[in-house]
């Protein structure tokens, strides 16, 4: 099967899948534990070769190729991800770090500092770069299309990073 995709190709992934449209996963060319058929996930990015980058609503992601992976455009207009009905998302360091790339993609080197006074944002090229708690909920908000009210650590229930929003 040819996986090689022109730039028109993928002009017209990128237009059929665009970034924050919601997708159901119908079957996976590869068996991951985290990802089941059936889940379903945000788009965050289209790559040059036509990978289908999805945050899927377990908090793990996969990039989906199409004519390999099994996959829609969710149509529903009520899609709404098990995470959401409890207004709160967690995130492992990785994620929430991948996360922050692709919201602050001129910024070159992002540092996600995680200590005991509780999650920060620098850059490593510039000490005086960092978004407040509010400007990180706003930006964090903008991509995901929510309303975040606050981003936290906890260890307790589920460690990770927690991102609490509204719709």
């Amino acid at each position: 099967m040819e996986t090689w995709k022109s730039r028109e190709d993928v002009k017209k992934i990128r237009e059929t899948y665009p970034v924050g449209s919601a997708v159901v996963l119908d079957h996976c060319r590869s068996n991951f534990m985290d990802i089941k058929d059936g889940m379903r996930g945000k788009v965050l990015d289209v790559d040059d070769i036509g990978m289908i980058h999805v945050l899927f609503e377990n908090g793990s992601q996969l990039g989906l190729l199409v004519g390999m992976d099994k996959f829609h455009i969710e149509t529903s207009e009520d899609f709404i991800r098990p995470e959401w009905k409890r207004s709160c998302y967690c995130l492992g360091s990785f994620d929430f770090h991948d996360l922050l790339k692709r919201v602050y993609p001129d910024v070159k080197a992002i540092v996600l500092h995680l200590d005991m006074d509780g999650l920060w944002v620098s850059s490593d090229a510039d000490d005086e770069w960092g978004p407040t708690d509010e400007e990180l909920c706003e930006k964090i908000g903008q991509y995901l299309g929510v309303r975040v009210t606050s981003i936290h650590i906890d260890d307790c229930d589920e460690p990770g990073i927690w991102i609490v929003y509204t719709k």
